[in-house]
């Protein structure tokens, strides 16, 4: 049965604004399994319950604690508890488009990867998209482009690279929000996926 689209009023699966590495690792599983990327979206969100306002918070992590990004959208509870995220618009209501990168640039600027993923992140909190399907695709296809699932959906695993997989999977709680760790562990960060 094919995946609906928002164009004929039917959910497309949204990507939540801040995939755990449990959802990236169930997403990642299954691509490799061959499911279109719709269902691996939608598996990746089913599996690691996302449901609601998960859908618009991005928690990050740092020394301090964590801090808790929240997208707005139009029609606010009403539209959360009602319609599924992939219709769901974003708000022009408040700073967000600035205060949400300036909050991550705080809080992410001594990581390795900061200098090489802020200015791509930046744009797309400098565009247009006006869903918030179409906002956390950006953000999921710069996640998606750095570590390069795309190329590795199909592939085999030599025996070494699945030894170090296994020692990433050891560090990294299925919990923990992505892209903090991609800041800090760029392209590697992948092994902890596989």
């Amino acid at each position: 049965m094919p995946i609906p689209t928002a164009t004929n009023g039917i959910e497309t699966p949204a990507v939540p604004y801040g995939p755990t590495v449990g959802w990236y690792r169930r997403y990642l599983g299954a691509l490799r399994r061959g499911d279109p990327e719709a269902q691996a979206v939608a598996a990746a969100n089913s599996a690691t319950g996302m449901r609601e306002k998960a859908f618009s918070r991005l928690i990050v992590a740092d020394a301090q604690g964590a801090s808790m990004l929240s997208l707005p959208v139009e029609g606010s509870a009403r539209v959360i508890k009602t319609l599924p995220p992939g219709l769901w618009r974003l708000s022009a209501h408040g700073d967000w488009r600035r205060t949400h990168p300036a909050t991550l640039s705080t809080l992410l600027g001594r990581l390795p990867f900061h200098d090489h993923l802020m200015p791509e992140l930046l744009a797309i909190y400098a565009g247009k998209r006006e869903s918030l399907a179409e906002f956390t695709a950006a953000i999921h296809r710069l996640v998606c482009d750095t570590l390069g699932l795309d190329a590795l959906a199909g592939a085999e695993l030599t025996p070494e690279a699945a030894r170090t997989a296994n020692e990433w999977r050891r560090r990294m709680a299925d919990g923990e929000t992505l892209l903090p760790l991609l800041f800090r562990h760029g392209p590697d960060l992948l092994f902890a996926l596989l």
